[in-house]
């Protein structure tokens, strides 16, 4: 059954974002008018970092750690780590790399 209203009512899921709606318009079983095309989108999820994470070390045998300060909805973390001055990354699988702070045994 059709519902005649103006108003369509749509819940966001995932697999909605995308999707386009319009509206056709009937005067009897006649097609009048058809509205434009809109398309239904999530929001952008908006992620500030509060505190970035300040250089650390300290003395052989001890414990640094490195911590980020992040606002936002469903929050993951995942720390990386460069050997070559920043020209390549690789995931961290240290203890604590999906976490907001990171430890790291200073082992020189």
């Amino acid at each position: 059954m059709k519902d005649n209203t103006p108003t369509l009512k749509v819940r966001l899921y995932a697999y909605r974002s995308g999707y386009q709606y319009k509206c056709v318009i009937y005067s009897g079983n006649t097609v009048c008018q058809e509205s434009v095309v809109v398309t239904l989108s999530k929001k952008a999820e908006t992620v500030t970092i509060v505190q970035n994470p300040l250089n650390t070390g300290g003395a052989i045998g001890s414990i640094a750690y490195f911590q980020v300060i992040a606002e936002g909805e469903g929050l993951r973390y995942q720390w990386q780590f460069s050997k070559d001055g920043g020209l390549t990354w690789a995931d961290s699988y240290m203890t604590g790399a999906t976490t907001d702070t990171l430890p790291v045994d200073v082992l020189f």
